[in-house]
């Protein structure tokens, strides 16, 4: 159960900028993390939603408000997918032939996999 909750902990400090305590990278806790991938987004989609909650209760524009809810799931999760796009869009708008789009595509796939090996 430790380990349960010591992988749910460091998927959130992983995944997101919210303040978690500190733990110590474990392979016994990193087994359990991507079992609860999902309950990670549900939490950053719950702060999404209180935060649209929030801009919708102040009367702002829709415009406002709509900016303000798309704009808050890249600040939740400190830019992590939008930095996956631009290295996927690097990759393949670089003008190079087609072995050198693959190796940096591998480049990209095998840097966040060392960090498990």
């Amino acid at each position: 159960m430790k380990n349960l909750i010591n992988g749910f902990i460091m998927a959130l400090s992983m995944f997101t900028i919210l303040p978690m305590p500190y733990k110590v990278w474990k392979d016994e806790s990193v087994r359990h993390m991507m079992k609860l991938y999902p309950l990670v987004g549900l939490i950053v989609g719950f702060i999404n939603y209180f935060i649209y909650r929030i801009a919708d209760y102040s009367n702002l524009s829709t415009i406002l408000i709509s900016a303000i809810t798309m704009v808050a799931p890249f600040i939740i999760t400190g830019m992590l997918h939008l930095d996956g796009f631009m290295d996927v869009s690097d990759a393949l708008l670089s003008r190079r032939d087609q072995k050198e789009k693959i190796r940096i595509l591998k480049d990209l796939i095998q840097e966040p996999l060392q960090l498990f090996l």
